[in-house]
């Protein structure tokens, strides 16, 4: 397990455990969610810097609702390949 500062090291360890991922989003509202493995296969299909290379990115539907800690875990609904870069952040 590792927590990079986002102060959900418990949460993080439970999510992980349950075979979820943690997605970061691009948006100020919202900073990341998590997905079951199976989901986020649906975000990449392939490295984010191949993707870079062929100039698109995804822009992505979800589901979740709010639980005591934090959101359940997401249901990608769709996925949709646009045009532009994906931000690719350390």
């Amino acid at each position: 397990m590792i927590d990079f500062g986002f102060d959900d090291a418990a949460r993080n360890y439970l999510e992980c455990s349950a075979g979820n991922v943690r997605v970061y989003l691009n948006d100020e509202k919202t900073k990341w969610l998590y997905v079951s493995k199976e989901d986020s296969k649906m975000l990449w299909g392939e490295s984010p810097f191949t993707m870079r290379k062929e100039s698109y990115t995804i822009i992505a539907t979800f589901r979740f609702s709010k639980a005591l800690i934090g959101n359940t875990p997401a249901k990608v609904l769709d996925t949709v390949h646009v045009l532009g870069c994906p931000l690719i952040s350390k």
